[in-house]
């Protein structure tokens, strides 16, 4: 039996300015959701990258749950900021999504800002939808391209991005921030 991890925004305040009017996505101010699916096979990621100074929480069920972050976002946890939010496939290897997420943000220079650096806190929750030996896997270049893609739009949802997860994303996502 497959854990499913569920990571959830919390809050959707913006910390130094008003949000950008008319920018959203997925019906939240301020939040943009990148997808990234291989070409030729049914796997990919969504990156949600909500405002800055957002609280991220989560809750983890399931025996063999797939994540990275979820005790730091739990609400016992020490950080409650979260920077970015990756679905990803390809099962545990897939979290090498996060690594190509963390890197961006990095570059953007959004995460929780210490004293010598600047750290994104990006939460993970992967599915298994490794359906053949040796089928590709999201990595983390594919982490940085979904993060590339991002825009406050309304992900896409037909039948051109074959990815199962993508639609699972949409309706996790929607399920979890709609108030």
């Amino acid at each position: 039996h497959m854990g499913v991890p569920f990571v959830a925004l919390c809050g959707h305040a913006v910390r130094g300015g008003a949000l950008p009017c008319g920018a959203m996505a997925l019906g939240i101010d301020g939040l943009a959701v990148g997808c990234w699916t291989h070409p030729s096979h049914p796997t990919g990621c969504t990156v949600l990258l909500p405002p800055a100074g957002t609280v991220g929480g989560c809750a983890v069920r399931g025996g063999a749950p797939g994540s990275r972050e979820t005790p730091a976002l739990r609400p016992e946890g020490s950080v409650q900021q979260c920077t970015a939010i990756v679905l990803t496939g390809g099962s545990a290897f897939g979290l090498a999504t996060a690594d190509g997420v963390m890197r961006w943000c990095e570059t953007q220079g959004r995460g929780l800002v210490l004293p010598t650096v600047t750290v994104p806190i990006v939460g993970a929750a992967v599915v298994f939808d490794i359906r053949t030996a040796g089928q590709p896997r999201p990595d983390a270049a594919a982490g940085w391209a979904a993060c590339e893609a991002a825009s406050d739009a309304d992900p896409p949802r037909s039948e051109e991005h074959t990815s199962e997860l993508q639609s699972l994303a949409y309706l996790v996502c929607r399920l979890l921030l709609e108030k």
